[in-house]
């Protein structure tokens, strides 16, 4: 069965309340009537900035939502002591620490995104992969770590680099009739400006954040 990753947190509520379910490869979108901050994932600027909101939310069946069943989050090519990627299983429970409140009392993200350009070199007929860059990272988190669970971590990534890969998936917008989007590869390019971590180490990337919270 498939992971439930296309529907936002009151969706799945209700079906729990109706004493109906279903996988994510039996039902589409379910629409909600309270306001929702997050925007429909019908193009790759509207999930990165859910994955914005997801983040400073601290939301992650959001987060979960916007990730396909192949994700893949690629290290910086140069972080030789950390494994070269994490798959979704590992992206979610990392994210269930860092967006929790049992480790991080305090965490925020903005940056700016590039226009998305076709990918000739992952696209395949039928199958178009649209990738984007995520430019100028300020990220900041304060709290502790599992593998330092009495320790104030104070982290801060200051103008880093990402890029990310969006494919359709099968589903639609029930507002717009649109394609809806997924998240299926995220690659951590770095940062060129000073970083700060308060354990002293190598420099700060996001994946070095993530490493931190398995």
């Amino acid at each position: 069965m498939s992971r439930n990753h296309r529907y936002p947190l009151s969706a799945l509520l209700l079906l729990a309340a109706l004493g109906t379910a279903c996988s994510s490869d039996e039902c589409g979108p379910i629409e909600r009537d309270d306001p929702d901050p997050f925007l429909p994932r019908t193009s790759a600027e509207n999930l990165l900035l859910n994955l914005k909101q997801a983040y400073n939310d601290r939301e992650l069946a959001e987060y979960d939502s916007l990730l396909a069943d192949e994700f893949t989050f690629v290290y910086k090519p140069d972080e030789s002591t950390i494994e070269e990627y994490l798959d979704v299983t590992q992206e979610l429970g990392i994210h269930a620490h860092i967006f929790g409140t049992q480790y991080v009392q305090e965490l925020s993200v903005d940056f700016e995104i590039g226009s998305p350009t076709v990918d000739a070199g992952q696209t395949a007929p039928g199958d178009t992969v649209w990738t984007v860059l995520m430019t100028g990272v300020h990220l900041m988190l304060l709290g502790t770590t599992p593998d330092h669970p009495t320790v104030t971590e104070s982290l801060e990534l200051i103008d880093a680099t990402q890029q990310f890969w969006f494919k359709k998936t099968g589903w639609t917008d029930p507002s717009s009739g649109l394609p809806i989007l997924a998240l299926v590869r995220w690659e951590d390019l770095g940062s060129t400006a000073g970083e700060s971590n308060s354990r002293g180490s190598a420099p700060l990337t996001w994946g070095g954040i993530k490493d931190m919270f398995k």
